[in-house]
């Protein structure tokens, strides 16, 4: 896994701790999205689980048409101060959508992606 680190300005060079001028996945778009719905088969996520059923509701409130890249992505629930957070993507879709057009979209998300 590269990760993406492009710091905002040069005073991080010094080793102080800077927060990334964007985050992973942020792109340009000439309209918004809305997300809204999210729900999880399970609560509690443990590698040995079976698969969960991920869902999530996505609405074109713009005034264009547009296509979103809708990303899953997993964060550790702990880690020690010296580690840095880790962001996982572990599901990607490219949705169009018109305008004031909403799609629903589920996937599965197995052990393996758990784990990993």
């Amino acid at each position: 896994m590269i990760p993406y680190r492009h710091r905002v300005g040069t005073k991080c060079a010094s080793g102080d701790y800077c927060e990334y001028q964007w985050d992973f996945g942020s792109g340009l778009s000439y309209t918004n999205f809305t997300y809204s719905g999210l729900t999880l088969s399970k609560a509690n996520v443990t590698p040995s689980s079976d698969c969960i059923d991920v869902s999530v509701t996505v609405m074109n409130s713009g005034t264009v048409a547009g296509n979103e890249t809708v990303m899953l992505v997993l964060t550790q629930p702990y880690r020690s101060l010296s580690v840095p957070k880790v962001k996982q993507l572990k599901k990607l879709s490219k949705i169009s959508l018109h305008v004031v057009d909403d799609s629903g979209l589920e996937r599965v998300l197995s052990p393996r992606f758990v784990k990993a």
